[in-house]
């Protein structure tokens, strides 16, 4: 199927791919049955314009002689409608109206091509312009600056009242093409004065002359879109998008400008305050003199005369079942001035507040400066009519949230200057208006922005605390300034730690949500890795080991978590982290004595085999299995028993109690599952070694348990069995009777091997027969 081309939109011209809901232009609708109509129309008009263009040239042409019939009418008399047809349906008035067809692709339709009139004034306008062009050029190098300048401001200004004309002219495409040029010869306009020193500006600094430069610039384009005309014969025009985005890009500049220009520290932070100030302002201009439409999708009001009513914009995000809202397109620059001028204001206002070497009247000041804003938000949150505009805006009030987020800087230049122990003290509150938050909330069971920033500042109190205690420093601002003080119990990092861990479980409690404990079992890591940092190695392993423990029972507790989801979240979670807790302290253990290594491994392992006790988990035996082992081995290698039996009859007994659990609860269990690692640990590494080692009594020993294997595996039809003590034999016999064959005669080594080749050349068949009997026997067994 070959692809349709564009076809121009019957109200803006502008290309239109065939399919699409709407024009992405004008926004005009192009589904639905008045569309179809339309297309319909728009095809008649084009069969009548070209039945015009052949009447016209037959017109031309001499007229023929009359005959006989009856009188033509003159051009411009009245054509009768011809009558309604017998057999034409006649709905009966008021019936709804029936459905219509689906609408055809809106296909491109056949155009004229361009008369001699159009060939001429086309031909006529690019000699003009070329010869224009040579005449520019000759005297654009005779007439000096101030000619050149005078050039540019008057191709600027006929830019715009071209932009105005095409307007009048209902020429869209047109108008925004002349306003988008007068944009940039205002932009190369202003950047020329100061370039080629016009009257002085070139001495002037590059900041400030773009601060006077980048008004008059958005000035002289928001004049200019108040000469574009809004109304022609009582029906409103399409507004020109280009003048007023680019105007709020020429202001935001200049507002940028002249805040760099304010200089360093304090007066830089104040200046951009004001230039947020002045850029949310901006920002609540635009959004009330451009309207835009709630989706470019969903095609915009239509007014008589096919004008269309809004401005395109930035979609923004919206909840889900709400009005999707859109940010004009002259917000756009003023809203990235205002999160631009908002970084910098903090970052100059922190930078002054937690320098150490500055004096405590000039840090109050920025933090008084970084609090400015928070409570900006507030007073605009006790007005109502802002309050309202806010939530109009972007779908919710959030002025409170911005309040309590922007105070987070001028918090920072308070707290490093509190004492260790007042954040101990902030610790203690937070932790208890945050669970209190979450109680007063509990229909929603999420915390508001006030409680997320509450349960992000406890870790970071919690970190400060012991960043404090470790350098000896009483304050911040000491420890910025790396000056010592006296030192700090060791306990006292724990105190937040604990109050972190009591809000947490708190949450737990109030919420019952499986998110939460994540946050609990983080907070019990950090109190216990406090707990603990300096204490010796026996004392971490303990601890953690503890822990460990702790941390899987509290994963089997009945009612901490509601049945469902939520509570086999919680059991994950508190499993991976006892296997944390069990890890560092084998980590920590390893290079200490064999008997503390043991001891974790061994204790890590059996927390592992009881989380593989619950139904569903038996995986997780397997390796506490290998760990219980590997802290028996190093008993006894540090005791350096030898025989290799000692080393395979724990996981043998662990192996064996595992296979007979998961065999009751699941009785359909293979064998090779239930039986086959128990067999195997206990046959295959006492054999290999009773090989190697030539011990007769441990090979006889072997033999006889591997063949009981196999003779109970046959009877019972069991694999693992089977398999395990065929493979047992096999080694045994491969690697006892294969060197005795060297002392047999050559004569009898001939005969046995004819007699062995017709043996299998007469029973051939019967041998195919029987591997095939025997590998279906196989293959029942479990």
């Amino acid at each position: 199927m070959t692809p349709r081309n564009p076809v121009p939109c019957p109200q803006c011209s502008a290309p239109v791919e065939p399919g699409l809901p709407a024009c992405p232009r004008c926004h005009l609708r192009l589904v639905g049955p008045d569309a179809a109509r339309l297309w319909q129309v728009t095809q008649q008009i084009d069969v009548l314009r070209a039945e015009a263009d052949h009447l016209v040239g037959r017109l031309r042409q001499p007229a023929p002689q009359p005959v006989g019939g009856p009188a033509a009418r003159p051009y411009g008399a009245p054509t009768p409608a011809p009558p309604l047809s017998a057999t034409q349906p006649r709905p009966p008035y008021g019936a709804p109206p029936q459905p219509m067809p689906p609408m055809p692709p809106y296909a491109a339709r056949r155009r004229s091509g361009p008369s001699g009139q159009q060939v001429l004034l086309g031909l006529g306008a690019l000699l003009t312009l070329s010869a224009a062009s040579l005449f520019l050029v000759v005297f654009w190098l005779v007439v000096g600056v101030a000619g050149q300048a005078l050039i540019m401001v008057s191709l600027t200004a006929a830019a715009v009242g071209a932009s105005a004309w095409s307007t009048l002219r209902r020429l869209p495409a047109a108008a925004e093409t002349f306003a988008a040029v007068a944009a940039g010869l205002l932009l190369i306009d202003l950047e020329a004065a100061h370039r080629l020193d016009l009257g002085g500006l070139g001495h002037l600094p590059l900041d400030g002359y773009w601060a006077f430069a980048g008004l008059l610039g958005g000035c002289v384009l928001l004049l200019a879109d108040r000469a574009v005309p809004r109304v022609r014969d009582g029906l409103p025009l399409r507004p020109v998008l280009t003048f007023r985005p680019a105007a709020a890009t020429l202001l935001s500049w200049a507002g940028l400008a002249a805040a760099s220009a304010a200089g360093d520290g304090l007066a830089r932070s104040a200046a951009h305050l004001g230039l947020l100030v002045l850029a949310l302002v901006g920002v609540a201009v635009a959004l009330r003199c451009d309207r835009p439409v709630p989706d470019l999708a969903v095609p915009p009001a239509v007014v008589p005369g096919g004008v269309v009513r809004g401005r395109p914009g930035v979609p923004l995000p919206a909840r889900r079942g709400t009005r999707p809202r859109v940010l004009p397109l002259s917000a756009l620059p003023v809203a990235v001035t205002a999160l631009a001028a908002l970084l910098v204001h903090a970052h100059a206002g922190l930078v002054v507040g937690l320098e150490p070497t500055r004096p405590p009247a000039e840090r109050y000041a920025a933090a008084a400066l970084l609090l400015a804003l928070p409570v900006l938000a507030l007073v605009l949150r006790a007005v109502p009519r802002a309050s309202a505009a806010v939530r109009a805006a972007v779908g919710r009030d959030l002025l409170v949230d911005v309040a309590v987020v922007a105070a987070l800087p001028a918090l920072a230049v308070v707290l490093v200057d509190a004492h260790r122990l007042v954040l101990v003290g902030l610790a203690v509150v937070v932790a208890a208006g945050v669970v209190a938050e979450l109680a007063l909330r509990r229909t929603d069971r999420r915390p508001g922005t006030a409680g997320t920033v509450g349960w992000v500042l406890l870790p970071v109190l919690v970190l400060a605390t012991w960043a404090l205690t470790e350098a000896a420093a009483e304050d911040g601002l000491a420890l910025l300034a790396e000056l010592g003080g006296s030192p700090a119990p060791w306990w006292l990092p724990v105190l937040p730690a604990l109050a972190w861990l009591a809000a947490s479980l708190g949450a737990v409690a109030t919420t019952r949500r499986a998110a939460w404990t994540v946050v609990a079992h983080t907070a019990a890591l950090a109190t216990v890795a406090l707990l603990v940092r300096d204490a010796e190695p026996q004392v971490q392993v303990v601890a953690t080991l503890v822990a460990c423990v702790v941390t899987a029972a509290l994963a089997g507790v009945p009612g901490v978590l509601p049945a469902g989801p939520e509570r086999e979240q919680h059991e994950l979670v508190a499993h991976l982290f006892a296997a944390g807790y069990g890890v560092a302290a084998i980590a920590v253990s390893a290079p200490e004595s064999a008997v503390l290594n043991a001891a974790a491994l061994v204790v890590t392992g059996v927390c592992l085999l009881a989380v593989s006790a619950a139904r569903g988990r038996l995986v997780g035996a397997y390796p506490g299995t290998f760990l219980v082992s590997a802290g028996v081995w190093r008993l006894l290698v540090d005791a350096e028993v030898e025989p290799v039996e000692a080393y395979t009859a724990v996981p043998f007994v662990l192996l064996v109690g595992v296979g007979l659990l998961q065999s009751r609860r699941e009785p359909a269990s293979p064998t090779a599952l239930t039986m086959g690692p128990a067999l195997g640990v206990a046959l295959l590494p006492s054999s290999w070694v009773a090989i190697a080692d030539g011990d007769v009594l441990r090979l006889v020993v072997v033999s006889l348990l591997a063949v009981a294997a196999l003779v109970a595996g046959v009877a019972r039809r069991w694999r693992a069995p089977v398999v395990v003590g065929a493979v047992v034999l096999v080694l045994v016999a491969l690697t006892q009777g294969g060197p005795l064959l060297v002392h047999v005669h050559a004569f009898v080594t001939l005969f046995l091997l004819g007699a062995l080749l017709l043996g299998i050349g007469v029973a051939w068949e019967r041998a195919v027969l029987a591997g095939r009997r025997a590998a279906g026997w196989f293959s029942t067994l479990r």
